[in-house]
């Protein structure tokens, strides 16, 4: 295992425009600045998690199923920080 120190943590659920969760939704994370991206498929309660990301700026999109992919833009992930993102397709 490798030192998480500096690192952080995107997490949030992904619903409909209903407010039903989505479960089998591919959530992807892309840093702005190194372009690198981690994959996630949303759980049986919509719920995704990236852990020990390094800090910076990120864009968090959503696609799958028969919904329109979502995105949102700018999320900034600071040090050793946790920041919620819930996404509705």
């Amino acid at each position: 295992a490798y030192a998480q120190y500096g690192r952080g943590t995107i997490l949030g659920t992904v619903t409909d425009s209903s407010g039903a969760v989505v479960p089998s939704i591919k959530v992807t994370a892309r840093n702005l600045a190194t372009n690198e991206t981690r994959d996630f498929t949303t759980d049986a309660s919509g719920n995704y998690q990236f852990n020990a990301l390094l800090s910076g700026r990120y864009t968090i999109s959503a696609s799958g199923g028969q919904f329109k992919t979502t995105t949102v833009n700018e999320v900034e992930l600071r040090v050793n920080s946790t920041v919620t993102i819930d996404l509705v397709m």
